[in-house]
């Protein structure tokens, strides 16, 4: 039958594996950042008078020893993640580290960690290291493919955030601007409710223009360019630390999935001049295999 074929065709389909390769960077990056911010986190939590919030008793309950024991784990399978070591078993151990995080404890909770779950997850099921990283080298840097249908759930899994992160913005307390007066950072020339209105608006204009945009070839590019920026102010406006940088690093990773397979080659040929000669030739092999 026709729509069984098309089913099929999409879970049988295959891409270019080096946009998937550089997302697994960037997430596995993010995700190390996301371990040294942990550390900090439970030290606060193990202080002497925090009140536990353990949603299940069958859960290890963390410790002082649980603690640095997971912080380590965390960041050695970040590390090996990111570089593409053995992708899917360090993809899978991240994986269970991170759920652990999100359900161990109430305040270890973070939406941007159940993001980070879910992309670590969908990344290790496409074989992101089947493209510049470790298992990539070991195996002689042959060309590879990745199958598209995780990919597919990624770009959907990033669209689905920026709509409902709009969608829940629109209400008076945040379109007048005194939610963002409250946390941002602005120039004292700015300061007035009038600059917080128009960024409150074009904050959710944004995000409904990302959530659509970035599937529409005509204008993904720019919409893209203005999502970086975006991401790459809101820390810096914001000063709420670590956590809004793992979230940008992580939305924006999957833009690349976006596009075409190309212009991952050219960040990495362009990246590959800041290698050691030795290392220099690596991006010259990878892409597609030859038919």
């Amino acid at each position: 039958m026709p729509e069984m074929s098309r089913v099929e065709r999409f879970f049988s389909e295959r891409v270019d594996a080096r946009p998937v390769a550089l997302c697994r960077l960037i997430v596995g990056a993010a995700a190390f950042l996301r371990g040294l911010a942990t550390a900090h986190l439970l030290n606060r939590l193990l202080a002497e008078g925090v009140v536990r919030g353990r949603p299940f008793d069958w859960l290890p309950e963390i410790t002082p020893a649980i603690a640095a024991g997971f912080v380590a784990l965390l960041l050695i399978t970040s590390a090996l993640f990111a570089a593409g070591y053995r992708t899917p078993v360090s993809g899978a151990l991240l994986s269970v580290l991170l759920g652990y995080h999100l359900i161990a404890d109430q305040n270890l909770y973070s939406n941007h960690v159940y993001l980070l779950l879910l992309l670590v997850f969908l990344l290790t099921v496409a074989d992101s290291g089947a493209d510049f990283s470790a298992d990539w080298l070991r195996g002689g840097r042959s060309a590879a493919s990745v199958l598209r249908w995780p990919l597919v759930l990624m770009q959907a899994q990033i669209s689905i955030v920026y709509f409902y992160t709009a969608i829940i913005k629109v209400n008076d307390r945040f379109l007048s601007g005194a939610v963002l007066s409250e946390v941002v950072v602005l120039p004292d020339a700015l300061h007035g409710a009038v600059p917080f209105e128009a960024l409150a608006w074009a904050t959710v204009a944004l995000e409904l223009a990302l959530a659509f945009g970035l599937w529409m070839p005509q204008v993904r590019a720019p919409i893209a360019c203005l999502g970086i920026v975006f991401h790459v102010l809101i820390p810096l406006m914001m000063r709420m630390g670590a956590g809004l940088i793992v979230f940008s690093m992580i939305i924006v990773a999957p833009y690349l999935l976006f596009f075409p397979a190309s212009l991952s080659h050219v960040l990495v040929n362009f990246a590959s001049r800041f290698l050691p000669s030795r290392l220099r030739s690596l991006p010259l092999e990878g892409g597609l295999p030859r038919a």
